[in-house]
């Protein structure tokens, strides 16, 4: 790998965490959310949880491969794609559920 394409690896992880930080919610308000039912807090609460750790985990760990800190960065990176795919069954199961709900609901 040479130097310009380390350097724009690194410019598309900036943009990338840059675009995670933009999304991630400040407040959750479960009355916002449903009056009627807790599960629409607690699936909106834990993605939330899921992001900021995301972010958290990916900034902490290009710093720290930033400057040289290799074992540390490598760590967090794994925490970071394990966060990741974390969301990804989250997010595939929710899915599911809400179509499996819908579909018995309108026959």
């Amino acid at each position: 790998m040479d130097e310009k394409e380390l350097i724009r690896l690194k410019e598309d992880i900036k943009g990338k965490l840059s675009e995670l930080k933009n999304i991630l919610p400040e407040r959750v308000d479960p009355a916002f959310i449903s009056h009627k039912s807790k599960i629409p807090y607690k699936i909106f609460e834990a993605r939330a949880s899921l992001l900021w750790r995301s972010y958290e985990l990916g900034i902490n760990a290009f710093q720290l491969l930033n400057t040289n800190n290799v074992a540390s960065g490598i760590l967090l990176t794994r925490g970071y794609i394990e966060t990741l795919s974390m969301s990804y069954y989250f997010s595939r199961y929710t899915f599911s559920r809400c179509n499996a709900y819908f579909n018995s609901n309108s026959k």
